[in-house]
């Protein structure tokens, strides 16, 4: 069985995303930012992979939290 995940959010530095999920997305995740409005979809995903992917995905943006604010 596959699924697709939306989650929104507001970032207010949302254009460091692109650069941290783009290169490790595999082509299942589409994302639109829209000023600090974040908009991440994650399809095609198998249910057994739901909770990796989404831990993944949390952990690229803290990631990329992190670079930014220390630059």
């Amino acid at each position: 069985m596959n699924v697709s995940v939306e989650i929104e959010f507001d970032e207010p530095n949302a254009a460091y995303l692109e650069k941290v999920i783009s290169p490790d997305n595999g082509n299942l995740i589409s994302m639109d930012v829209s000023g600090n409005h974040v908009i991440i979809r994650i399809s095609e995903l198998k249910l057994s992979s739901l909770y990796n992917v989404i831990d993944d995905l949390i952990r690229d943006i803290e990631v990329g939290k992190k670079v930014e604010s220390d630059l």
